[in-house]
């Protein structure tokens, strides 16, 4: 019935929205945090169009970006991207990252890439695609046994810079919050369009079993071996008033 929670930590909801709506809206402060250094007129690739990644692609398009360009695996994710901000979507099971990103940006490499996926080969990419004296964004949580293995060598004679989504302190945490509140009462982002699911709670065993599936359970190395199915669920929501 009860739980607990720091001030800081805590936001409040705009009348406009539904808890339902609501619950997904936790990663907006850290999408704000992750965006941070996205300026107006840059050129954005974010891998990975799942809940996470939608929010970027409509941060992103808040924050200004001139043109972006998102990668995922299934093809409703894609074209949701697009709904909500991506100038191109690709399916990276069927076309190429690597055109889409010159065709795109007039065959510049992009400002800012971001890893919204959390696998290694998915960052070791963003690192690749990003211009010299770039930003890469890490968005993504990696499994906390598998190790990222990096080039530095390329980093150094890129110049990049790198940074983590996350805030690291409460000062940064209460900003973050305060800007997302905004965000949400003004609709600049939206979290209905991709909850795809809503259960009751005495459905939760149900709501388990459809994410159990998720290639982002496993580490890069025991997904490759397994054949999953594409997924229509993004976001799935348990309705505790239900």
């Amino acid at each position: 019935d009860y739980t607990l929670a720091r001030p800081v930590s805590m936001g409040r909801l705009p009348n406009h929205m539904t808890f339902v709506e609501g619950a997904p809206a936790q990663q907006v402060p850290i999408a704000v945090n992750a965006t941070r250094n996205v300026k107006a007129g840059d050129y954005v690739v974010i891998l990975g169009q799942g809940s996470a990644g939608l929010l970027l692609t409509q941060m992103c398009r808040v924050r200004g970006a001139a043109k972006i360009v998102t990668g995922d695996l299934y093809d409703n994710r894609c074209q949701l991207s697009c709904q909500l901000g991506a100038d191109v979507a690709v399916n990276v099971t069927r076309d190429s990252i690597d055109g889409a990103v010159k065709d795109t940006f007039g065959g510049r490499a992009p400002d800012v890439t971001i890893d919204a996926v959390g696998i290694p080969s998915v960052v070791r990419k963003c690192v690749d695609l990003v211009r010299t004296e770039g930003l890469v964004v890490i968005f993504g949580t990696h499994h906390v046994e598998e190790e990222v293995s990096f080039n530095l060598v390329q980093w150094e004679s890129k110049a990049i810079t790198i940074h983590m989504s996350n805030e690291g302190s409460d000062e940064t945490r209460g900003w973050a919050m305060r800007l997302a509140e905004r965000l949400l009462e003004e609709k600049k982002v939206q979290t209905k369009p991709y909850i795809t699911h809503v259960f009751p709670l005495k459905r939760l065993p149900e709501a388990v079993a459809l994410l159990a599936n998720s290639p982002l359970l496993y580490t890069e190395a025991e997904a490759g071996q397994i054949t999953f199915p594409p997924k229509e669920a993004i976001k799935v929501v348990i309705d505790m008033e239900k």
